[in-house]
């Protein structure tokens, strides 16, 4: 299948191919961790929420610094937050339309 889907990057633009791929695993934590947690207003719940948005972030300006390995790339950060708004908008949209408060 990888090797199907090898010619089609030429066709997608850059930020698709090397930054949409983190933003889509940042939302995909926050949604899963909303998803086990639903109905909560533990702490417990907020810290799991919130500590793959300040991961993903630090990874991304760590490698300004070179404490990590890669290359910093604005394109990248600015996914990432995107997707960390995005993710916080529709979890909380959702727990407003099914009646939970936030704490």
């Amino acid at each position: 299948m990888r090797a199907w889907a090898s010619g089609f990057d030429k066709y997608l633009p850059i930020w698709v191919v090397f930054s949409l791929p983190s933003a889509l695993w940042v939302s995909a934590y926050l949604f899963f961790i909303e998803s086990i947690w639903m109905n909560s207003t533990s702490l417990v719940r907020h810290v799991w929420f919130y500590c793959i948005s300040l991961i993903a972030l630090f990874a991304e300006l760590a490698q300004i610094k070179h404490i990590i390995p890669g290359n910093f790339d604005l394109v990248d950060l600015a996914a990432i937050i995107v997707a960390i708004i995005l993710g916080f908008l529709m979890t909380s949209l959702y727990s407003q339309k099914k009646g939970v408060t936030e704490t």
